[in-house]
């Protein structure tokens, strides 16, 4: 927690549960990915970046099995 001068009073901003949250919004932004291809949650990867002091998805990589490949392009589908 860091502290702020903020005229006469002292502010106090929570750094770590804003961390949590973006913590909180990778997690679920991987799982919505994993349910979307009906894959493992093991087989997403999401990197993330530190911009400005904010957690920033840079991009996800999505690991596909033979079958899942098969299942997601066949024309059932």
């Amino acid at each position: 927690m860091s502290a702020l001068r903020a005229g006469a009073n002292l502010v106090y901003v929570d750094l770590d549960a804003r961390s949590a949250n973006e913590e909180i919004l990778i997690s679920k932004s991987k799982a919505a990915l994993a349910a979307r291809f009906a894959i493992p949650l093991d087989a997403v990867d999401v990197a993330v970046s530190d911009v400005n002091g904010n957690l920033v998805i840079k991009y996800a990589s999505i690991f596909l099995s033979a079958q899942d490949i098969d299942r997601l392009i066949s024309p059932q589908n």
